[in-house]
């Protein structure tokens, strides 16, 4: 996959936030889903580190989403 823009990793994140709410998720239910720590799960729903694509691709796996459909949705 190709490298994300900023307006859509921004986008990615917040239909992170929106599946995980509407399935009654937290970040410690989303790391173990997916293997992607906790601390790490904070930092991208805060903004406050951007996620690799891997790491996109692993949270949105878990919740049994491909990251590339969600984007297409966009």
């Amino acid at each position: 996959m190709r490298e994300l823009k900023k307006e859509e990793i921004e986008y990615a994140i917040s239909r992170l936030e929106v599946h995980m709410a509407s399935r009654g998720l937290n970040q410690s239910d989303l790391d173990e889903l997916t293997g992607v720590e906790q601390s790490t799960i904070s930092k991208i729903l805060h903004r406050k580190q951007e996620p690799c694509l891997e790491n996109l691709q692993k949270l949105f796996g878990g919740l049994g989403l491909q990251l590339a459909d969600v984007l297409k949705a966009a």
